[in-house]
């Protein structure tokens, strides 16, 4: 289903959603350059889950731990498609003994990408995320994510698997040879938009509210980074070394389904943006001073 951004709220309205509950309404804070108010977080990390009750109880510490190291407040929304395994009732335990933590159970609706648009659509920060909840992406690379986003005039900064210095654990050759044959189709698919992007598939990523402010996001399947690049207004990409690991817990969501639903998605893209047009990238950049 379409979800149209809506223009950033007064930040001096009052709070109407208490910590750790359901989202709507919660006013974020401006993008003209003024201050957060205390206590409004300047980051909402979405973390999207179905299954993921052996994970969230080792990922939520490790994950909080190293947000407080960015010196900004920030809250993490877990957005759950009502998992069999109750990991949206874990969450709500977690909320409960630490309010940066909100939880958003979503019933007869599945989709990684959706549930993500649903949580960016609940955050209250200026600058909006999404890590992959199965801890493949480590926490700890996170304050470099936010670190690059100290330069206002950076639009999207992407934790990358594939750039220089990055570390991917070992995969079979069959992950392999899908992960690289994805990237090639997007890149030739969206070359405008995604062409000189070594990881537009990538599950962890930072976006300023303000690309997507208007924009009307269409999501499908496990991929939302494509859709931002494709449809959002940005100007300026960082793309930073991240370690990327095995899972450990719970069992992978790709297969055939999945594969559809990405060359589908990558089809309507190409079509949306064909119709409406793309205005030319600049300015995109790996590690900081470092230009591509």
């Amino acid at each position: 289903m379409p979800h149209r951004f809506a223009p950033v709220p007064d930040p001096a309205a009052p709070d109407r959603a208490a910590p750790g509950r359901g989202p709507a309404g919660d006013p974020s804070p401006r993008l003209d350059g003024s201050r957060p108010r205390p206590g409004v977080p300047r980051l909402s990390l979405v973390l999207p889950t179905y299954n993921e009750s052996a994970n969230l109880p080792r990922l939520i510490p490790r994950l909080t731990s190293a947000l407080e190291r960015i010196g900004h407040p920030f809250e993490v929304i877990v957005v759950d498609d009502d998992s069999p395994d109750g990991t949206w009732a874990l969450a709500a335990e977690l909320a409960a003994r630490d309010a940066r933590i909100r939880v958003i159970r979503r019933r007869g609706q599945r989709g990684l990408a959706t549930a993500v648009v649903a949580g960016w659509a609940a955050a209250r920060g200026e600058i909006l995320g999404v890590m992959d909840a199965d801890l493949q992406y480590p926490p700890k690379g996170l304050p470099a994510l936010v670190e690059a986003m100290g330069d206002d005039a950076v639009d999207v900064v992407v934790a990358s698997r594939y750039a220089p210095e990055a570390h991917v654990a070992a995969w079979s050759i069959r992950r392999e040879i899908a992960s690289r044959g994805a990237i090639l189709l997007a890149r030739l698919a969206l070359p405008r938009a995604v062409g000189r992007v070594r990881d537009p598939n990538s599950g962890c990523f930072l976006v300023r509210r303000r690309v997507l402010d208007g924009v009307e996001l269409r999501p499908a399947g496990f991929k939302i980074l494509i859709e931002v690049l494709a449809r959002g207004r940005w100007t300026r990409l960082v793309e930073l070394p991240h370690a990327y690991e095995g899972r450990r817990e719970g069992h992978s969501k790709l297969g055939p389904r999945q594969t559809v639903q990405f060359l589908s998605h990558l089809g309507r893209l190409v079509w949306d943006t064909r119709v409406v047009g793309q205005p030319t990238r600049a300015g995109l950049q790996g590690a900081p001073g470092k230009r591509r």
